[in-house]
């Protein structure tokens, strides 16, 4: 028998959030392309500057997704693990909820 449809729809959310995280990561390496730029002019400065807040907000991000993806995985287990100890799922009656 597959997974209760609450636990698809958390195996769903943690590949969701995981996607979304790996987007992100690539979003990141295309900004950090972007410090080698060759300019001299008179924003360049705080071009760069403002350039490298918005890769480790990126980054951030990045890992807060790959964080979250793993914390729904593991809630995702651990709900499975108690359905299957007591004989029912999420979406069940007696389910874990």
């Amino acid at each position: 028998m597959g997974p209760e449809p609450g636990e698809a729809r958390l195996g769903a959310l943690a590949r969701e959030v995981a996607r979304l995280g790996a987007d992100a990561q690539d979003v990141r390496a295309r900004l950090a392309g972007l410090h080698g730029i060759d300019w001299e002019g008179v924003g360049a400065a705080a071009f760069r500057s403002r350039l490298a807040e918005v890769t480790r907000g990126v980054g951030a991000v990045a890992t807060g997704c790959e964080e979250a993806a793993g914390r729904v995985a593991a809630h995702r287990s651990a709900v499975a693990a108690v359905g299957a100890a007591t004989g029912a799922g999420i979406g069940s009656a007696g389910g874990a909820g």
